[in-house]
């Protein structure tokens, strides 16, 4: 009768799922950060870019610096902002500079908390990782354009990973009532 009552504690024991506490991944403690990719759909635009964008004639990557998003005044657009780490995603902001310009809205504000700044026009979309962490996390929403013509670094991207590691980017975006929507590269990466 033992026998049988210990078989079944085995049994049982060995059918539970064990769940660590992040993901095992020798990359996570290897100094590299998190990467993205941010995608805006709607009229006249389909593009994505990321986080390791390069200028497409020297080859110069990680530099925001020549990259822009040209949009049109006074629309709205869908986003996606998916962060991803071997080793887990902590956190994932998105954050508009200047909401009299870009507007932000979560399609699910249940997982995603708004920060907002009371002397200072900037919205912040933040997904905190789960428990254990995932390789990566995803906002979706909606950006909504201002009726302005403006050029500015409009968009903020950062993200951390299980140890800390750290990316951050800083998007120029053009808003204007005439523009086309496009994803571009300024200088000389025209």
């Amino acid at each position: 009768m033992k026998w049988i009552f210990l078989m079944a504690m085995l049994v049982l024991f060995l059918a539970c799922p064990t769940t660590y506490p992040r993901p095992a991944n020798p990359s996570d403690e290897n100094g590299e950060p998190p990467t993205f990719t941010f995608m805006v759909t709607g009229p006249g635009i389909n593009k994505t870019i990321s986080s390791n964008e390069s200028c497409p004639p020297d080859g110069i990557t990680n530099n925001f610096q020549v990259v822009y998003l040209q949009l049109p005044a006074d629309r709205t657009f869908n986003f996606t902002y998916a962060v991803t780490d071997h080793g887990g995603v902590d956190l994932a902001d998105i954050i508009s500079s200047d909401t009299t310009m870009i507007n932000l809205f979560p399609t699910f504000p249940d997982r995603v908390s708004i920060v907002t700044f009371p002397e200072d026009p900037q919205k912040m979309l933040r997904l905190p990782g789960r428990s254990p962490l995932y390789t990566s996390e995803i906002i979706t929403g909606r950006l909504q354009t201002m009726n302005v013509t403006r050029r500015f670094p409009a968009l903020v991207f950062q993200a951390w990973d299980g140890s800390r590691n750290q990316i951050f980017r800083s998007l120029t975006v053009i808003v204007a009532p005439e523009y086309e929507p496009e994803f571009g590269y300024e200088g000389e990466c025209r």
